[in-house]
């Protein structure tokens, strides 16, 4: 730098201006990114709660569906995996349309329900297996 370089005389940059010069009309800012999401009339629980309560009911509402139409055709059994890929597609589909409405919408803990449920039921079903397996001998603590 030169003798005249009043940058080496103060350790210190120079003081900013007191007035910020006025945005440039014509330039708009860009806006990159996700818009803010909206929030919903719920708080998360009760959309938790919702996802639940909504997937413990409508695959019992399938199974009790899937009864009364093998209980109509006289003579005809329907197959046991007709009723579980019943179970798997309403699985699927409820997750699916959590996560449209999470992506599209904004709104989360429908899926959270959803997957409580799921856990929920393999732990009661495990845990009753185990208790029955246990108070009939078959396996020793």
């Amino acid at each position: 730098m030169s003798e005249s370089d009043p940058r080496e005389d103060s350790p210190h940059p120079p003081p900013l201006p007191k007035e910020v010069p006025p945005a440039i009309p014509f330039a708009t800012p860009l806006d990159y990114g996700r818009p803010p999401a909206k929030r919903g009339v719920l708080p998360v629980p009760a959309r938790v709660a919702i996802g639940c309560f909504g997937y413990v009911v409508l695959p019992f509402l399938w199974f009790a569906g899937a009864t009364a139409v093998q209980s109509r055709a006289a003579g005809t059994n329907t197959p046991f995996w007709i009723g579980i890929g019943g179970w798997v597609a309403i699985t699927i589909g409820l997750l699916g349309l959590t996560l449209y409405l999470r992506v599209r919408f904004g709104y989360k803990g429908y899926g959270y329900g959803i997957l409580t449920a799921i856990g929920s039921v393999v732990l009661l079903v495990g845990g009753l297996i185990l208790v029955i397996a246990a108070t009939c001998g078959h396996m020793k603590f």
